[in-house]
């Protein structure tokens, strides 16, 4: 049997290979994905994958005469019904064939092959940092060419932009919370009501917007009572927000939009130099891989600044 499952391997392994050699309907099945849910951990993304690859095969060989295949049929469908990381490695030990078939580099490869298609379009999918979980990357799939006006206008009103852009000011002007001094791109829910007050919104309607928001992945909540812009709302709004507020760095000093010194994306969760007044900020995940690889120079990445990198404070 064992003779067969290496033939078995190099089988599956081709077609995957002729799957996603080039653009086709593994891709436009992984893009509908993507963009159904916006945004999607690299993790669960990779999984999808390997169920997309397993059903397809499963439809090509559904009428196999080959008894062997057929097995192999029987056993990726019940695999299917009940899928994770447990049925999935199981049905490949079973079979020997190659660990996970799918792996990152493949995610990386079809993603580039789907944008190169969607590049023409002004969209594209975009991986960043997870800002809750460190170590962990996100996909994203995000408008390029649309102003942050026409990217909201097409779902709410003047007034509720009007609304959005307050929130939006009140987490940007001054990212530093006025009794603890600590930064933070977030603002409370209760603040954020009050501003739909201020601008003649029912408590409602304020809390439909902000709970239309987030079901829209443009925000998300924190701690259960702060707000802040998700991932999706950061990267669609990114070039809008570097324009408006400005990117904090040694050239714009009182910019206050924070980049990360590891990665060079935009974010509002990471750990930061404890001097107020440097540019320096980090995911949690690229802080950890810069500490450690810094086995000598534990000083600031800003060449203005005394602090050590040991020191950083995390802020969310």
């Amino acid at each position: 049997m064992a003779e067969y499952n290496q033939g078995q391997s190099l089988r599956i392994s081709e077609e995957f290979s002729n799957l996603t050699l080039h653009y086709g309907s593994f891709h436009r099945a992984i893009l509908q994905y993507i963009m159904s849910i916006k945004t999607v951990p690299e993790a669960e993304l990779l999984q999808y994958m390997q169920r997309c690859l397993l059903s397809t095969i499963l439809d090509s060989y559904m009428d196999t005469q080959d008894v062997n295949m057929s097995q192999f049929v029987q056993e990726t469908a019940v695999a299917l019904q009940h899928f994770s990381d447990e049925s999935y490695g199981e049905l490949l030990d079973k079979w020997e064939l190659e660990d996970s078939l799918v792996n990152a580099d493949d995610v990386h490869r079809i993603i580039r092959q789907i944008n190169e298609k969607l590049n023409n379009l002004d969209f594209q999918v975009v991986r960043c940092a997870d800002q809750e979980e460190a170590d962990k990357s996100v996909y994203i799939f995000v408008n390029k060419a649309s102003t942050a006006s026409i990217k909201l206008s097409t779902s709410y009103t003047e007034k509720q932009i009007e609304v959005i852009n307050k929130l939006i000011e009140h987490m940007f002007v001054d990212p530093f919370d006025k009794s603890t001094g600590e930064l933070t791109y977030s603002i409370s829910k209760n603040a954020a009501r009050n501003i739909g007050r201020d601008l003649n919104m029912s408590v409602y309607e304020a809390e439909q917007l902000l709970n239309d928001l987030q079901a829209k992945d443009w925000i998300q909540t924190y701690q259960n009572s702060k707000i802040m812009l998700s991932a999706r709302g950061l990267m669609e709004l990114k070039p809008y927000l570097a324009n408006l507020f400005e990117i904090r760095s040694a050239e714009t000093p009182l910019g206050a939009v924070s980049v990360c010194d590891g990665c060079k994306e935009i974010l509002n969760r990471g750990v930061a130099c404890p001097n107020a007044d440097c540019y320096v900020r980090f995911h949690a995940g690229c802080y950890g891989l810069v500490k450690s690889s810094r086995t000598n120079d534990h000083s600031c990445s800003n060449k203005e600044c005394t602090q050590v990198i040991d020191d950083f404070v995390v802020f969310n």
